[in-house]
């Protein structure tokens, strides 16, 4: 008979209030039985807390060096000033973004003004409109006067405000979200399009952000689009977002670059690549991937690297501002200041050439060829995160079949963005699968125990349901640092010294040997992204790649809100006969 799980799935105490995002989970006055990183289990006979007198793992060694910037020099962050979904039908940019980001928007400026760096800052039509109207209001700063105080002056016009800080340094940049992003577009595209949402064409987006500088556009040389105005509106320099993590030298992601030849919109431009710094469930990820970069570019034979980062304003309103704040700390403290992306292009002695003459020096990275964006670099800005109706952050780790061998490997390849809503299996349904992700310690007494109940799941819904089980360590913990050997161990259920603790063999746990990926997240970077605290726990995903139950939304005390994995399944799959 099958063990229920669920006491061990509950919500951990200590999510905060910047990992809640629009959702706010029941409060638990203790820690339901299960693994937590840090925290010692309630039930010492199923997750032992005491370290054993000799420990047969290993942990990675990840020993920092000092710091000298010989290979990381430069470093830049743009913010995207979005212009909200959708725009409105009244022949006017919709103006909702910057009403209920501005603040954030100073607040993140104010930040970066205390380590002395530079932001670029890429407005959409949307801003512009809005910041040199009339019925701009500025922050009230809560002295009651209806003005905003920068620096040492209080502001009560909006585009004086914006002018100060183009003053202290900060770029104004161009942004534009194209009819290719639906559910984001500014309204405005080449040609005379007949929607009803049409504002004008691109000159008329890049005038509306080049009226927010003092020069008159002169100086606004920077962009982010794929779609530019006749002859390139004076731009220049562009930058392209990414979720690509960096892995090491060779492999550095959309976090470093060096700027490349390319064309945008038959626009000769050089372009950088830029690292989403998104909200509280990647920023300690991409501050980690800070420092290992200094490290390992350092150590190369190359110099000249450029760390490029990027946030929206709403990024920064549902996060708290201090992590902007470390990002800044953790440049500054290793000899970085954040400068703007024409002011790095400038550190680069080719910036007065044409990109089409680009001898082959200027490294972006592999996935970029040379004669314009690819698919993935449409501007369309999905609601990522961790719940329920939130697109999945894309994730790369190395993952394993059933006696196989450590491989790349990336969640995104498991999806189908043409899923036509139904469930595998189901007459007339798609041949799509879902996916259920399972976190799981190899050390975790609980997660020793669920190894059974997950393979009666999979022999349940394994037609249907595609399992996926991510492995991690506990940081904390010595005796929660299992090596890929571990983890290989326990899903294939072979003879390894190590598993529960260290006290156990790995060919003793229950269950029968586990025929589906697991994914090394040791890091816990994927565990981050899903908002988990411990282990065991589940999320389920649409094919689509659209979260559909996550546990921590479940798990109440009583009525509607309460519903454990193994109900879940069955509302979703159907009654196990």
């Amino acid at each position: 008979m099958r063990v229920l799980i669920v006491a061990c799935l509950l919500l951990a105490t200590s999510l905060t209030a910047g990992c809640l995002d629009n959702i706010q989970p029941q409060d638990q006055t203790t820690l339901p039985p299960g693994c937590y990183e840090g925290v010692p289990d309630e039930e010492p006979e199923v997750c032992s807390i005491t370290p054993p007198a000799t420990n047969n793992t290993t942990s990675d060694d990840n020993t920092s060096t000092s710091t000298n910037l010989s290979g990381v020099e430069y470093a830049f962050f743009a913010v995207h000033l979005d212009p909200g979904s959708p725009t409105t039908v009244s022949g006017e940019p919709n103006d909702e973004r910057p009403l209920e980001y501005l603040d954030d928007l100073l607040n993140l400026v104010t930040s970066a003004n205390e380590g002395g760096h530079h932001l670029t800052l890429m407005f959409t039509p949307q801003w512009a409109n809005h910041l040199t109207g009339t019925d701009c209001e500025t922050p009230d700063d809560g002295d009651g006067d209806d003005q905003y105080q920068y620096g040492e002056t209080e502001y009560s016009v909006c585009l004086d405000l914006i002018r100060a800080i183009e003053a202290d340094g900060h770029a104004i940049a161009f942004l534009h979200h194209s009819q290719s992003a639906p559910a984001s577009w500014d309204g405005y595209g080449h040609g005379n399009i007949s929607e009803p949402h049409y504002l004008g064409n691109l000159s008329d987006a890049k005038g509306e952000v080049d009226a927010l500088s003092a020069t008159g556009g002169s100086s606004v040389v920077s962009g982010s689009s794929q779609e530019f105005p006749a002859g390139g509106g004076n731009i220049s320099f562009t930058s392209a977002r990414g979720w690509d993590s960096y892995v090491d030298a060779d492999d550095r992601g959309d976090l470093a670059s060096k700027p490349c030849a390319w064309t945008e919109d038959n626009n000769s431009v050089w372009r950088m690549r830029m690292r989403s710094y998104t909200n509280s469930t990647n920023h300690d990820i991409v501050r980690s991937e800070v420092t290992q970069a200094i490290v390992d570019l350092t150590e190369s034979d190359e110099d000249g690297w450029t760390l490029g980062f990027v946030s929206q304003a709403k990024d920064v309103g549902e996060t708290e501002i201090l992590d902007y704040g470390a990002l800044f700390d953790l440049l500054s403290d290793s000899g970085i200041t954040l400068e703007t992306l024409p002011q790095v292009a400038a550190h680069y002695n080719w910036t007065a050439g044409d990109p089409a003459d680009d001898d082959g020096t200027h490294a972006c990275p592999a996935d970029e060829g040379a004669t314009g964006p690819s698919d993935d670099e449409v501007e369309v800005e999905p609601d990522y995160g961790p719940w329920e109706g939130d697109m999945v952050y894309p994730m790369r780790a190395l993952a394993r079949e059933l006696e196989g061998e450590w491989i790349e490997w990336a969640l995104h390849d498991h999806f189908n963005n043409t899923w036509n809503g139904t469930t595998s299996g189901e007459e007339n349904g798609s041949d799509s699968k879902w996916i259920l992700i399972e976190f799981l310690s190899t050390d975790c007494g609980h997660c020793w125990n669920a190894a059974d109940d997950m393979t009666s799941f999979h022999n349940d819904y394994g037609d249907r349901v595609e399992f996926l089980s991510f492995a991690v360590n506990f940081s904390s913990n010595d005796y929660f640092n299992a090596t890929p050997e571990e983890v290989a161990a326990f899903q294939d259920k072979t003879t390894h010294n190590g598993c529960r603790a260290n006290q156990y063999d790995c060919a003793d746990r229950p269950g029968e040997p586990h025929d589906w990926l697991y994914v090394d997240d040791r890091n816990q970077s994927a565990m981050h992204e899903f908002a988990a605290q411990g282990t065991p726990m589940f999320v389920i995903i649409q094919p689509n790649g659209v979260v559909a139950w996550h546990q921590y939304q479940h798990n109440g005390d009583a009525g509607e809100d309460q519903e454990s994995i193994v109900d879940a399944l069955q509302r979703f799959f159907g009654q196990v006969q």
